[in-house]
């Protein structure tokens, strides 16, 4: 570019901003919402998991031999790291958990410092409860993301119709599935742009309008490629989500 008219230097150093700008950040959102979407699924997936196992101990009875047989069964097949623990009242009636052994062994009453159990299952009581009468909208599963990765759900067990404890599910993190949008379409819609107005301001010469009009059209061109682009991903990542939903609740 060292032949070029300074006008055109110019013009290229203003729209190569703009696009950095610009580009840059459109494909940092569209990178934000794909980690958003195939967060919510993995969320989403999670619950249908803890509800799941909620309906398989009310299928074995909730309580003695039968149900822990079930939730042994339901152990085996899980990532390593995942725990169940079921609380019926103040009494923990199962439990995979590996603190929960020896003398703490299910089935026994919980222990002073498990209240919070005990209390944590006379929320989800209320908010059910609550719902049912129309006095509130509160969630019926609780989900408590822990640090460092993996989550703790929350699911009432009901017994003929009534809340009577809750299974508490804690799972590993586990590596998001889906697939991560290519820097390859941003890239492009960076690049190409500067490249035909850097062709296109040879042509033109030192004209302050056409030079003017070049530019807003490849700044147009490099935000409609990335948009081009970018609704396509988001789209096919949605198709995953719902495929990946359908998957967990069969």
């Amino acid at each position: 570019m060292a032949g070029e008219p300074r006008l055109a230097r110019r013009f290229l150093g203003g729209l190569a901003i703009a696009l950095l700008v610009s580009v840059g950040g459109g494909a940092l959102l569209w990178r934000a919402s794909a980690a958003q979407a195939r967060d919510e699924v993995a969320r989403r997936a999670a619950v249908i998991r803890a509800q799941a196992l909620a309906e398989l101990l009310t299928r074995s009875g909730l309580r003695g031999d039968p149900a822990r047989a079930a939730l042994a069964r339901w152990q085996a097949g899980r990532p390593a790291g995942t725990e169940a623990r079921v609380v019926l009242g103040a009494t923990l009636e199962g439990s995979t958990a590996a603190a929960d052994a020896g003398e703490k062994l299910a089935p026994r009453r919980l222990a002073q410092s498990e209240k919070p159990l005990f209390d944590q299952a006379k929320r989800l009581a209320a908010a059910i409860e609550g719902n049912a009468a129309g006095e509130s909208t509160k969630p019926e599963v609780e989900v408590a993301e822990e640090q460092g990765g993996g989550r703790t759900l929350a699911a009432p067990l009901l017994e003929d119709g009534q809340p009577v404890g809750m299974v508490l599910l804690s799972e590993p993190s586990l590596p998001a599935g889906g697939s991560t949008p290519s820097p390859l379409a941003p890239l492009a819609a960076l690049v190409l742009p500067l490249l035909a107005f850097w062709l296109a301001a040879r042509a033109i010469g030192p004209r302050l309008v056409p030079l003017l009009a070049a530019a807003l059209v490849a700044l147009g061109a490099g935000l409609a490629g990335l948009w081009w682009t970018a609704a396509p991903g988001l789209a096919g990542i949605q198709a995953e989500a719902a495929a990946a939903l359908s998957r967990t609740a069969a």
